[in-house]
């Protein structure tokens, strides 16, 4: 025969009888629960009690004996299983591990990927500064090596050339401005890229007396960028900024971020007509960093009308 019991039932009580009713206060009962005792329990109580049993499997052996000491030799079982709470089952605690494992598991691959894009993030900064500072370095070294013979035998010249020092000095100025803001944390919403493409706008086209609107939906105000989203965007929308105020003759610009479906849509038109752009080596530029973030850039061009759009997946 066989029982089984909740862990919550670990106090039992198992009355037993021996078929011989000649001075049956007489009869002699033997028993052990094996998993448990080694040793029998002899006595002429016919009840065993256990209190406090632990989960798991029980067999019960009993033997008897009459009152005139004749012991029946072959003992009768009972099998008790005890089922463990489900936190000490094997499934439970399989799966505690699974668990365990499968943390363990996220947190190496979230150190791996933090470590990667550490390295990636120096070797684009690194990168950075090569392209936009180290061309415009190389450039000022070369002025400043002729500039003496210039300076004695050309003056005019010599004085274009400290103008161009003067204009790279800003460049390399403004290249590490923009660098350092976009690996600040604290910059990292679109909201701050609003804020900063806003205030290039205002110091390229203001001076020249072309209004400009900049606008976002209010739903992509806080996202959050990566480091290298908000660079490639300010950079991009920088050079169509510097379009605008070089070529189009414009009087009117506006920038636009709007959210279409999991695309952030970036529109910078102006009222102008641009002249040699939609190839030149700026709109390449732009082109090769919308698809360096998996996104698409396109140049239309009208009677008086212009438009950049980048359409970008959201990181």
């Amino acid at each position: 025969d066989k029982i089984t019991l909740s862990y919550k039932q670990d106090m039992i009580s198992i009355e037993f009888a021996l078929l011989s009713y000649s001075n049956a206060h007489e009869n002699t009962y033997s028993w052990k629960l094996e998993g448990l005792e080694k040793d029998w329990n002899v006595s002429k109580n016919n009840i065993a009690s256990y209190n406090h049993l632990e989960p798991g499997s029980y067999t019960l052996l009993v033997k008897a004996a009459n009152s005139n000491g004749d012991w029946k030799t072959i003992p009768i079982k009972l099998f008790i299983k005890i089922s463990p709470p489900f936190y000490a089952t094997w499934w439970f605690i399989s799966l505690l591990a699974l668990m365990f494992a499968a943390i363990i598991w996220w947190l190496v691959q979230w150190r791996i990927k933090r470590i990667r894009e550490k390295f990636e993030m120096r070797n684009g900064i690194a990168s950075d500064l090569h392209d936009e500072v180290g061309s415009a370095l190389t450039s000022i070294n070369i002025l400043s090596s002729i500039l003496p013979d210039a300076m004695e035998q050309q003056p005019a010249h010599a004085k274009e050339m400290l103008q161009q020092i003067t204009n790279q000095s800003k460049t390399i100025q403004q290249n590490m401005s923009d660098i350092v803001w976009s690996i600040r944390p604290d910059n990292e919403k679109m909201e701050n890229l609003l804020v900063r493409i806003r205030e290039y706008a205002g110091q390229t086209l203001e001076p020249l007396e072309i209004d400009t609107i900049i606008d976002a939906d209010e739903n992509l105000v806080n996202k959050i960028l990566p480091m290298h989203y908000r660079k490639d965007i300010l950079l991009i929308c920088k050079e169509a900024i510097n379009n605008i105020a070089r070529h189009s003759n414009a009087s009117s610009a506006k920038i636009l971020f709007s959210l279409e479906q999991k695309n952030v849509s970036i529109s910078i038109t102006d009222n102008g007509q641009w002249k040699g752009t939609n190839t030149g080596t700026g709109t390449k530029t732009m082109r090769e960093r919308a698809n360096a973030l998996g996104g698409k850039l396109s140049v239309k061009t009208g009677n008086g009308f212009t438009e950049v759009l980048l359409l970008l997946p959201l990181p």
